[in-house]
């Protein structure tokens, strides 16, 4: 902080007089107060503008348009029902009563030898594609073509 420096005057001899300082203000509370003030200020209006979120909608469905929606065969579907106290039931296939036969229903839990086993043996082919795959790579045995940018 700055200081004010007061010089004496006076007889260097004579009768000596008690030195008078100048009183010295400490302004850092001050400063401090400002600063969470400007603070408080700046955060209460930013906080009081509007925001807006835009939130994007699925279109709606056209009916007199045909879908081209991809047919995934029954043996690849996995249907997993969730009942109370962690009991899992699933099924493999679509379950129609009025195309018999229905497909064996299996109860099973969550636990390491449950549902968790049979997902991944359902997934056990994509596994082995995906190492398979990587192996490949990194040993350098496949390499896939870099594409140019396209600039516009």
């Amino acid at each position: 902080m700055a200081e004010i420096i007061q010089e004496e005057k006076g007889k260097k001899g004579g009768k000596r007089r008690a030195k008078k300082f100048s009183t010295h203000i400490d302004m850092t509370p001050m400063v401090d107060l400002m600063c969470l003030l400007i603070t408080f200020f700046m955060l209460t209006t930013a906080f009081s503008k509007s925001k807006v979120m835009v939130i994007t909608m699925p279109e709606k469905d056209q009916k007199d348009q045909p879908k081209d929606q991809p047919k995934i065969p029954a043996w690849r579907t996995l249907n997993i029902l969730l009942t109370d106290n962690d009991v899992v039931y699933y099924y493999i296939g679509s379950a129609d009563p009025k195309k018999p036969p229905l497909p064996k229903l299996t109860k099973s839990d969550f636990s390491k030898d449950g549902i968790r086993k049979v997902l991944l043996e359902k997934n056990r082919d994509l596994f082995t594609q995906i190492v398979t795959f990587r192996d490949k790579r990194q040993s350098g045995k496949l390499e896939l073509p870099i594409l140019p940018l396209i600039r516009k």
